[in-house]
């Protein structure tokens, strides 16, 4: 369980550093390690992590699979922060995949899990998420309101890498509403660069 424990975090240093072959070999080594000695919890975890891996390198198809299987199993555990996290990663995958409105569900659905489950750092990723999905479907006070309260939240808890990603969003959707002529490619470029620094 530690070894695998471990490969799972380096995964998710390596992803954040945007070493996305090395993040997906540790991570594909931790889900190995995990099935083989059956720790369902871990298994969920390396699927979650290998989902986002998969999302930052354009691969929506296989991030859903991944999430949507962390998903069942995190259902299947009760685990409603296991759960939270899985919808972030179901609603990445979504939208790697161009399908906003399902994106924007699954942020919203980790939000509430995350805020039952009193886990700030999770509610925080799925309001930018949905910030950042509102925004791209024009519903720029929506998305200022997640925005503000994700901005918000990093600050009074001192998350500070996710707080610069609440900075850089409040700022991204400030600039929306008084650039009118911006293209959608534009703004979704944008917006991914913002939603891929991590921290």
């Amino acid at each position: 369980t530690g070894q695998a424990s471990v490969l799972n975090r380096l995964g998710a240093v390596e992803r954040e550093l945007e070493r996305l072959s090395v993040a997906n070999s540790l991570l594909t080594d931790s889900l190995k390690c995990h099935r083989d000695i059956g720790n369902r919890q871990g298994e969920a975890e390396a699927l979650i992590e290998l989902s986002r891996v998969r999302a930052c390198a354009g691969d929506g198809r296989g991030a859903f699979d991944a999430a949507n299987l962390a998903f069942e199993l995190s259902v299947e555990l009760g685990d409603d922060l296991l759960v939270a996290n899985a919808h972030n990663a179901l609603g990445e995958a979504h939208w790697s995949l161009g399908h906003e409105r399902q994106a924007l569900s699954h942020f919203e659905q980790a939000t509430l899990t995350a805020r039952r489950a009193r886990v700030r750092y999770t509610e925080a990723e799925a309001l930018i998420g949905s910030a950042l999905m509102l925004a791209q479907m024009q519903r720029r006070n929506d998305a200022g309101e997640r925005a503000d309260q994700a901005l918000q939240m990093t600050t009074d808890a001192g998350y500070y890498g996710l707080g610069r990603r609440a900075a850089g969003l409040h700022l991204f959707i400030g600039c929306l509403a008084h650039r009118q002529d911006l293209e959608r490619e534009d703004d979704l470029s944008a917006a991914k660069r913002i939603i891929a620094v991590d921290g």
